[in-house]
């Protein structure tokens, strides 16, 4: 199984080869809102690592927090032990469904492609005489735990088969290998436009993510559907920084991204919003060459709390963007600027 991400948002299907399953990236160069849709999907980065403790590079922070640990090869199976296995059946389980709705980009572990963890999982299901995955085994690690983990978590969750039978025609059960590969291209060129993307957070005194809708302006109504932050990706530490320490019981937040082209846009996305505080402001310039390529992306201007900093630049600069072209249809080299805002809103 191949799950290949290339950007963020993507679409994927799937075509099973022998047992092992690869994922095809659809690209998707033309949709309106290509550009915050990577963006968005960096803020989901953003946001899984702020107050973890990332060492963030050109970034000085106040109190010196360690690295994370570095991440160390699993080569063996997890330490649950797998059941014996059954007798080989006369008639084998088969997938009831296509396995490509089993796993999708979004599956992928956000630490992972922080990191830029890829790797290989061979996986062993076990499958019950109801065709349902009762256990995962893994039989050769990618080298990230984290990887074989969620291989497992998303088979057993959604994984669905044809009951495997024996000679008197009885469901029994069965086993079934494949593999899991990741990987990360970042080769899909996204289209750079001007827009800007605004998910609100109701955040607990506990700093707790309870509930979260993205809101649309300059931008596509595919997005509005896509998952929203949540107390899995943003960690309590964080999020209290968001909503401000005290025994209000829930404060609503607004994570607003945007990309412009002009200085002058930049300035009017920086501009403070009646009715919220700005806990944190990030502005990072970046140039787009004729090729597509960031060639520059610097953090220009900070506001706010040190513990909300995160460096946008490190994804950023990975994506492929499709150029932007002049009024002849040639491509142009384009400075533009990223303004990323957390604001608390103000009363009731």
């Amino acid at each position: 199984m191949r799950i290949a991400i290339s950007g963020f948002g993507a679409g994927v299907n799937m075509a099973l080869v022998g047992r092992e399953m690869r994922w095809h990236h659809e690209d998707d160069v033309d949709g309106a809102g290509g550009t915050m849709k990577a963006i968005r999907g960096m803020m989901f980065l953003a946001a899984a690592m702020l107050g973890m403790g990332v060492a963030q590079a050109d970034i000085p922070k106040a109190i010196p927090l360690a690295p994370p640990p570095i991440p160390m090869p699993s080569l063996h199976a997890p330490s649950k032990p797998a059941p014996p296995l059954p007798p080989t059946p006369k008639v084998r389980a088969k997938p009831a469904e296509s396995p490509g709705i089993w796993i999708n980009p979004d599956d992928y572990p956000r630490p992972a492609l922080y990191n830029e963890m890829t790797g290989i999982s061979g996986v062993r299901l076990f499958i019950d005489p109801s065709g349902k995955v009762n256990h995962c085994q893994i039989t050769a690690g990618s080298g990230f735990e984290v990887l074989d983990n969620a291989a497992c978590e998303r088979l057993i969750e959604h994984g669905n088969f044809t009951p495997a039978k024996d000679a008197k025609g009885k469901a029994v059960a069965d086993i079934w290998t494949s593999r899991v590969v990741w990987k990360m291209p970042f080769t899909t060129p996204q289209p750079m436009r001007e827009g800007t993307g605004i998910a609100t957070l109701q955040i607990n005194k506990l700093g707790v993510v309870i509930d979260c809708a993205v809101k649309v302006k300059s931008w596509d109504a595919e997005t509005s559907q896509e998952q929203c932050w949540s107390a899995d990706t943003v960690p309590p530490l964080a999020a209290l920084e968001m909503r401000g320490y005290g025994e209000v019981p829930m404060v609503e937040v607004d994570m607003e991204w945007s990309s412009t082209f002009s200085s002058a846009g930049r300035d009017r996305l920086m501009q403070e919003r009646s009715g919220f505080e700005t806990r944190s402001l990030l502005v990072f310039r970046f140039e787009i060459n004729t090729e597509g390529q960031m060639i520059q992306c610097v953090m220009e201007r900070q506001r706010g709390s040190e513990k909300l900093i995160t460096n946008l630049c490190l994804q950023a600069t990975k994506q492929l963007y499709a150029p932007v072209k002049d009024a002849t249809g040639t491509p142009v080299s384009t400075p533009g600027w990223f303004v990323y805002r957390i604001l608390r809103k103000l009363g009731p």
